[in-house]
């Protein structure tokens, strides 16, 4: 668990009096020495606290002792591990990434989320975790639906390392009981399915309705991973899979000149809407996150958690920090009475997939489908319907009858249908109104049953490295669809490039390139291999083992 030194303690400390003329530091002081430039800006601008030249100075310094630290001391405990998931938050999207994740609301977004988690960890840490503190003296001067998820593969990754780190290490110390062992073994596979999700939403591919149905049931995953059973806890205990337990607080920095100290809130859910693209629709999708709070106390009057969740029920809630507003609606008021979950639970959660006879379909033919459709908590629902609309524009309902338990069947004729992009479009419905499924595809329908097929066009991908893991060699196979320059890098979970592999040009067609790797200029773990194309890039997952 935490050590008595950590890092953002001692970043804390070195960017207040005597080392700068600041008696209070700011929790952005730690995201920026962690790598975030945006948290420079906001300081600067926002904050203006680069009229201190000892301060720019020191800061610059503890941004280059984060950097100095090995990928063996972010692995060294729990405490270190966990800054260090917090870190692909913290580097700015270039045009690889959806242009949602390219703007300054978004960056200021995930800053904000790296707070938050920030605060979270001093919060868990408290007793284990020495706190920094200002010198004494006197300064100068004073439904299942389409999901989407944020498309950060290396955050993905680090989470479930860290899930795995955390459930191996303390199963070694016999400090964890099989069901938390399986609960953590359970967020490490959760994370590494959002992973994958996020390479193909980044390729710019479909998702599979399997991978909606798992979007969909996140929520559910997440309480029964955060949940304790009810023979261990104590009754006046409440169950940390609550929603009134996200709201936390913490002092992690005393100025004994002003006897005040520097708190780090947590607040309840907040709803965030983003566009992002889907194929080739923009569609406006709604999810949540944890807001962030930095406030300075007189230490006598130091908040507890339940006095931190009344104020922000209360009728004068506090404000989050200025800078938040360029991603909030600062017209809304920021009461919340009664804090609203944002688990989306299993209530109307169903899974489903179907299944083409023969797939892709052609035209002049009669196509079977098969439908898997059931929901999590016995909902009655009527049969499924399926509209498609074709490459014409036509629309034909297809009748799906029930077929065994959660089965349905139909088949319709593509007579007379013109080659191209199909839609197909399934939906579902209680009786009462309540809509449980809402999903579309894309199906490439063909040219005509016997008709001669055209040559597979070349798409541009990457199809990774084989084997993985990799020991000290293998290829990596991926294909252009026409020429130009290409270039092949290794990137670690850090966001740094850590080798280029190929750079040139290169003519249309699929390629195998050999990769041998030299384990002093890349060490074992875990690396992403990124192709770019003509303004364009692919990614794939590498692990390096010896």
């Amino acid at each position: 668990m935490g050590q008595r030194f950590i890092p953002d303690s001692y970043i804390l400390d070195q960017v207040v009096f005597m080392h700068t003329d600041r008696l209070m530091p700011k929790g952005l002081d730690v995201m920026a020495a962690l790598g975030s430039d945006r948290a420079l800006w906001i300081l600067d601008n926002i904050y203006h606290e680069f009229g201190d030249p000892l301060y720019v100075s020191q800061l610059e310094a503890m941004r280059e002792y984060v950097v100095s630290l090995s990928d063996s001391t972010w692995a060294e405990n729990l405490y270190y591990n966990w800054l260090y998931s917090l870190m692909p938050l913290l580097f700015d999207k270039d045009q690889g990434w959806p242009v949602f994740m390219t703007n300054p609301a978004w960056s200021d977004r995930e800053l904000s989320t790296s707070l938050m988690s920030w605060s979270e960890l001093r919060h868990d840490t408290i007793l284990y975790a020495k706190q920094s503190e200002t010198e004494i003296g006197i300064p100068p001067g004073g439904a299942l639906v389409q999901g989407y998820v944020e498309p950060n593969p290396y955050l993905w990754a680090r989470l479930a390392a860290l899930a795995e780190y955390t459930g191996v290490g303390l199963q070694g110390l016999d400090l964890i009981s099989p069901i938390d062992y399986e609960r953590l073994q359970l967020l490490r596979s959760l994370c590494l399915n959002l992973l994958e999700i996020s390479l193909i939403e980044l390729q710019g591919e479909r998702l599979s309705p399997e991978q909606d149905s798992f979007i969909a049931q996140v929520g559910l995953d997440l309480r029964i991973i955060a949940s304790i059973d009810s023979d261990v806890l104590s009754p006046e205990s409440p169950d940390p899979a609550d929603s009134a337990c996200t709201a936390v607080v913490a002092d992690v920095h005393t100025d004994p000149n002003t006897s005040t100290c520097l708190e780090e809130g947590v607040g309840y859910p907040w709803n965030i809407l983003v566009v992002v693209p889907r194929g080739n629709t923009l569609l406006i999708t709604r999810g949540a996150f944890l807001p962030y709070y930095e406030f300075v106390l007189p230490v006598d009057e130091r908040m507890t958690d339940e006095e931190w969740r009344r104020f922000l029920t209360g009728t004068e809630p506090p404000a989050p920090p200025v800078w938040t507003s360029i991603f909030r609606d600062t017209t809304s008021s920021l009461q919340n009475p009664s804090p609203e979950p944002y688990h989306f639970g299993s209530r109307g959660i169903c899974t489903f997939s179907y299944i083409l006879s023969p797939d892709p379909p052609d035209t002049g033919i009669t196509v079977d489908i098969e439908v898997l459709f059931s929901t999590l908590d016995g909902l009655t629902i009527a049969e499924p319907s399926l509209t498609i609309v074709t490459s014409s524009c036509d629309s034909i309902q297809v009748s799906l009858q029930p077929l065994g338990q959660e089965r349905f069947q139909g088949s319709f004729n593509t007579e007379g249908w013109a080659p191209g992009e199909t839609i197909f479009w399934f939906r579902a419905q209680t009786p009462g109104g309540q809509i449980l499924l809402d999903w579309r595809t894309v199906v490439q329908v063909g040219g005509g049953a016997g008709s001669f097929p055209s040559p597979e066009p070349i798409e541009f991908r990457i199809l990774g490295v084989r084997p993985n893991p990799l020991v000290d060699h293998g290829l990596i196979s991926f294909s252009l669809p026409s020429a130009g320059r290409t270039r092949l890098s290794l990137w670690d979970l850090a966001g740094r490039e850590r080798t280029v592999l190929h750079e040139g040009y290169l003519s249309a067609g699929s390629y195998s390139l050999p990769w041998v790797v030299t384990e002093d200029l890349i060490p074992q773990g875990t690396y992403i291999l990124r192709l770019s194309w003509h303004g364009q890039s692919r990614s794939s997952l590498a692990v390096i083992a010896r």
